[in-house]
């Protein structure tokens, strides 16, 4: 379930939508079945985008994240339940901004790895 909502989020990515357009979206999906289900799988889509678009966002896609960081904290920066989504799409977007290392630091080991392997975060630390 958490696999089919990722590709919903991807086609939403892909169609580019401005900051409310993403939030109505996101909004929309989450409040489909209200389960408790539901929201855990909810949750891993997201945390399965993040990781996507740890290795694949690049340029202009960049700037996209960030229109979703923003919807993020809108929508769910209050939320513990999705504290972990906000914090770790706000540190992409750092990283991905040239933030480097120091970026990733800032957020603990598991989640880290989200965004780069234990390889990448080596060699930045060499580099």
């Amino acid at each position: 379930m958490a696999h089919r909502i990722f590709h919903r989020l991807l086609s939403i990515f892909n169609e580019h939508p401005r900051q409310g357009a993403l939030q109505v979206q996101l909004k929309e999906i989450e409040s489909t079945v209200n389960s408790a289900t539901w929201k855990a799988a909810f949750l891993g889509a997201l945390t399965e985008f993040v990781g996507f678009a740890a290795e694949n966002a690049s340029g202009e896609e960049v700037d996209e994240l960030a229109v979703w960081q923003e919807a993020a904290v809108e929508l769910y920066g209050a939320s513990t339940e999705y504290e972990m989504f906000v914090q770790v799409l706000s540190v992409l977007l750092q990283f991905k901004r040239g933030g480097g290392l120091r970026a990733l630091l800032s957020l603990p080991l598991e989640q880290r790895r989200l965004l780069v392997s234990e390889e990448q975060e080596e060699a930045l630390a060499k580099g």
